[in-house]
């Protein structure tokens, strides 16, 4: 019996996709391919026929990179790459997620100050408004300290 795998390689070799499959998983891995500093400034652009395009975001970088070419291509070569290409343009980061914003503890208003609001505000629209505004401004973080 052969294995799933085999069979499924043989059919995106024969629809053109391997490479394009290559591609995406160097993409996936480049961060570990090429870690911080050297995987910040570079990105995989393209993989035809074994020729891969790497955009660099630098000329400093350009030129360091094609010192150490060979290096990198001894790293690639799990991914089908037998060339590597350099080209200078703007490399694309993807965004780090923000952290979720923490739920206040507390944001009930103290009761003198729900007193005072309400005896001193006559239209209800202002005050439900002022009262929205005060719980708001509790739930906000306090600014980081430099």
């Amino acid at each position: 019996m052969e294995p799933l795998t085999d069979g499924l390689s043989e059919i995106v070799r024969e629809l053109g996709l391997l490479e394009g499959l290559r591609l995406e998983l160097l993409r996936r891995d480049f961060t570990t391919v090429f870690p911080p500093p050297m995987g910040e400034h570079i990105h995989p652009s393209s993989l035809k026929n074994g020729r891969l395009l790497i955009i660099v975001d630098s000329h400093v970088w350009l030129n360091e990179l094609r010192l150490h070419k060979d290096e990198m291509l001894k790293r690639l070569t799990g991914y089908g790459v037998e060339q590597i290409r350099f080209k200078l343009g703007r490399v694309y980061r993807k965004r780090k997620r923000r952290e979720p914003v923490e739920a206040a503890a507390d944001c009930s208003i103290p009761e003198e100050m729900v007193g005072e609001v309400t005896a001193k505000i006559r239209d209800p629209q202002l005050r439900e408004s002022l009262l929205k505004a005060i719980r708001s401004s509790m739930r906000r973080r306090p600014p980081k300290s430099l």
